[in-house]
């Protein structure tokens, strides 16, 4: 029997641009996608010191319309 795909029940939700897709997998990895290539931009995968693994997604919204860039450390994300 195959075991189930990572994807299943996954949770996702555009960037306020439209331009990432973040998902909340089941098995609790987030990842972050560039919307426009489908590459993966970011992951971040639970620790066993964690107590919970990624179970919803927020995005922080654009302040007037502009992008602010905010260095990897501060998304808490490992940019590939």
């Amino acid at each position: 029997m195959a075991s189930p795909s990572p994807w299943v029940g996954a949770r996702c939700q555009f960037s306020p641009a439209c331009d990432l897709l973040g998902v909340c997998r089941p098995d609790g990895v987030l990842q972050v996608f560039d919307a426009r290539l489908g590459a993966v931009r970011g992951e971040v995968a639970p620790s066993k010191h964690l107590l919970a693994a990624c179970t919803c997604l927020s995005w922080k919204p654009s302040h007037g319309g502009q992008q602010q860039e905010e260095s990897p450390s501060k998304k808490g994300l490992k940019m590939k």
